[in-house]
């Protein structure tokens, strides 16, 4: 019996142990989940239906022929340049089109055979070549087209100026005699000029109409409604064998933007927001509020922006979705299930080390399944950049051992 007893006494203690062992093991080693902190912008936006109102001059040729270019679509181009030019076959277009090409080869070799004979500075030459790939990728984040092609050939005439101080020379004077009786043999192939395209106006030109330049101009904006921006889905039939382009001839336009009341009683003329177009060159623009027009709780409602910023593809928009930004907010992004209490104090718990911290934080800005937190300075205490954050956890406080 006292065996029997011993035995189940035993057992019993075997069994406390082992739930006590399981229960400190789970505590202890609960399973946690963490994201890292990373950096974040939040938009506190207003989506818009847009229209893209510029005063624009659609520019039609009168002969019948083949085209050359004579600007990049989306150039500048200063009044009375010429647009473009009419031939009476495609052969003698593209003759056209090659021999003004080698003309400007030519310009460059000249102009490097001439500075040759000077002795010139490689690392001068190398911080020219330098700036000139700055000012090159400044203009591709603009979307400068015309302007990129400017600042390759500065970057090409720097290139070979380092090649004739580092190289032989001689070998350009060839260059440049092949280059001239190539000019002289397409300039024969070009034949007559049919006509040439001149533009009435400085501005910029783009290869495309679209039919819309003269449904909205400038001038209408005072009597536009909401309905008569949503009625614009086709513009007007065009002559397409006669449209050379358009130009775009101020340098100051109007985005056309329909909304809800509710959001468009929010805006005031005179302030000022970003734009987020989506584009590919220009992804935000800076715009001022020109005009607000409502007209009932229940009705669409219409602000207008001035802008004064353009570039080509800018210049070839006319309708589209965007988000009109009316605040920012940086810092840190946190799963909204990170976000807990202590003592009525809003903060998140981190791991540090094998244990976790409870770090208050500042809430910015509360969006969908997410808050943008304030980041403290790298001296002070707080939520940093790349803390590990508790996203998921069981009966959490500060200095629990978790790993």
């Amino acid at each position: 019996m006292k065996i029997g007893y011993r035995i189940l006494t035993a057992l019993i203690a075997v069994l406390l142990a082992a739930y006590v062992g399981y229960q400190f093991y789970t505590v202890n080693n609960a399973r946690i989940r963490t994201e890292m902190a990373l950096a974040y912008t939040a938009y506190d936006k207003v989506p818009a239906q847009s229209y893209f109102i510029r005063r624009e001059q659609i520019i039609y040729s009168s002969a019948d022929g083949y085209r050359n270019y004579n600007l990049t679509d989306g150039g500048k181009v200063a009044k009375g340049g010429v647009i473009a030019e009419i031939y009476l076959s495609e052969r003698a277009a593209s003759a056209k089109a090659q021999a003004a090409r080698l003309e400007e080869e030519i310009k460059q070799t000249e102009e490097l055979i001439e500075q040759s004979s000077a002795q010139a500075d490689l690392e001068v030459l190398g911080g020219e070549l330098s700036k000139s790939f700055i000012s090159l990728l400044d203009r591709v984040d603009a979307g400068d087209f015309a302007g990129i092609q400017d600042v390759k050939s500065e970057i090409y005439g720097y290139m070979n100026r380092r090649q004739m101080v580092t190289g032989d020379p001689s070998g350009y004077s060839a260059r440049l005699d092949s280059l001239r009786a190539e000019k002289e043999s397409l300039a024969s192939q070009s034949g007559e000029c049919l006509e040439r395209i001149v533009t009435p106006s400085s501005g910029y030109f783009i290869r495309e109409a679209d039919g819309f330049e003269s449904l909205v101009e400038p001038g209408d904006i005072s009597e536009l409604t909401p309905e008569r921006i949503l009625s614009l889905q086709a513009g007007m039939d065009l002559d397409s064998d006669r449209v050379i382009g358009k130009l775009v001839e101020d340098y100051e336009w109007h985005i056309a933007c329909v909304t809800d009341f509710a959001a468009a009683s929010g805006f005031s003329r005179g302030q000022e927001y970003t734009l987020k177009l989506n584009a590919a060159t220009l992804d935000e623009l800076p715009a001022t509020v020109a005009e607000v027009k409502t007209y009932g709780a229940d009705e669409d409602a219409l602000v207008i922006f001035k802008c004064d910023q353009m570039n080509s593809e800018l210049a070839g928009m006319r309708s589209r979705l965007i988000d009109i930004v009316k605040n920012a907010f940086s810092g840190i992004r946190v799963n909204s299930r990170a976000v807990r209490f202590m003592d009525d104090v809003r903060g998140v718990y981190l791991v540090k080390g094998a244990e976790t911290r409870f770090c208050p934080v500042e809430v910015l800005y509360t969006g969908d399944g997410y808050v943008i937190c304030g980041q403290a300075e790298p001296s002070e205490n707080g939520l940093h950049l790349f803390d590990e954050i508790i996203v998921e956890g069981k009966d959490l406080y500060d200095g629990k051992i978790v790993r």
